[in-house]
């Protein structure tokens, strides 16, 4: 299984818990890959991961505007 952590931090938290989650996927045999929501292209192309998940910490009663791009750009996919 291949599984893409898509993560937005504004003090790195965020990072970190995907981080772990991905070691934790990796240490089951599984692939992972943990990227930075603010380093995403929006042409990335989710549909060749089996999963994927989505973490972003909430400042200031919002999201970052990266996570929040990224889910506008492939709500399509990820509404299926």
């Amino acid at each position: 299984m291949n599984v893409l952590i898509a993560y937005g931090t504004t003090e790195g938290q965020t990072r970190k818990i995907a981080e772990w989650t991905a070691t934790y996927i990796r240490e089951r045999g599984h692939q992972a890959e943990q990227r930075d929501s603010a380093a995403l292209k929006s042409d990335l192309d989710i549909e060749t991961d089996d999963a994927l998940i989505i973490a972003a910490s909430v400042h200031q009663e919002y999201h970052q505007e990266t996570i929040i791009n990224f889910v506008i750009a492939h709500l399509e996919v990820l509404e299926t």
